[in-house]
């Protein structure tokens, strides 16, 4: 469901790799709370970007069972355009790393889990 950000291009690979470009609308309410004079898409928004991009690519709404490892490397305006690649992780299933970029700038990076173990993945 995209209600909040835009999928301006969605690609999963051979290898299931699941690559996608995304933007925000200039009125999206994530950017308003926390600098007022600065708006900034606060981290939690950037995860929930990657597990739901996780879900289209399964078609199916998995929960969010594990998050670790998240780096912050920038602040996202609402202006950016991001690319995101989420490549599963070998051996463990519903297991994923992720990096988030904004051109060549890393903005993100980490792993999550999704589901329960008894979804096919």
């Amino acid at each position: 469901m995209e209600i909040w950000y835009t999928s301006e291009r969605f690609e999963r690979a051979v290898d299931n790799e699941i690559v996608a470009e995304v933007a925000f609308p200039g009125e999206s309410p994530w950017f308003n709370g926390h600098f007022p004079q600065e708006p900034v898409l606060p981290g939690i928004a950037q995860v929930a970007i990657v597990h739901d991009l996780i879900c289209r690519a399964c078609r199916q709404a998995l929960p969010l069972s594990e998050i670790s490892r998240i780096r912050f490397k920038r602040m996202v305006s609402p202006t950016d355009r991001l690319t995101v690649t989420i490549t599963p992780k070998e051996g463990h299933a519903g297991a994923y790393g992720f990096r988030m970029t904004c051109g060549d700038e890393p903005v993100c990076s980490g792993f999550l889990k999704v589901g329960s173990g008894k979804e096919k993945v």
